[in-house]
């Protein structure tokens, strides 16, 4: 299955937070027991460095399909780009990895600083 395509925006100079809920077909919670993920923003899908690494956790009941995305204030207050790409990737403990959502990022630049 592709990867779901989620766009997003970052405000500059603010946490940003990104709450996500993962179900199966049957709109059941996807266990998350034993994953790992891994999400970057990067200004173009060639470049070598991410512009941010997203923080990700889980909720302590994995059965609850619950992840979350962060990007402290202290990082997204540094960031200067305009638009961008990020993706999420999960890792199984099978050893399969599999990218599950993708998209586009915009940069809402701080006015008050």
């Amino acid at each position: 299955m592709a990867a779901a395509i989620q766009d997003i925006t970052i405000e500059q100079g603010s946490d940003f937070l990104l709450g996500l809920l993962f179900k199966d077909a049957r709109k059941n919670p996807i266990d998350l027991t034993g994953v790992t993920g891994v999400a970057q923003v990067r200004q173009n899908i060639d470049d070598t460095s991410a512009l941010c690494d997203f923080v990700i956790t889980f909720d302590d009941n994995r059965s609850t399909g619950k992840a979350t995305l962060f990007i402290p204030a202290s990082v997204t207050s540094n960031l200067d780009f305009t638009v961008g790409e990020w993706d999420l990737k999960f890792a199984y403990n099978s050893g399969a990895v599999k990218r599950i959502m993708k998209g586009k990022v915009t940069l809402d630049k701080e006015i008050t600083r």
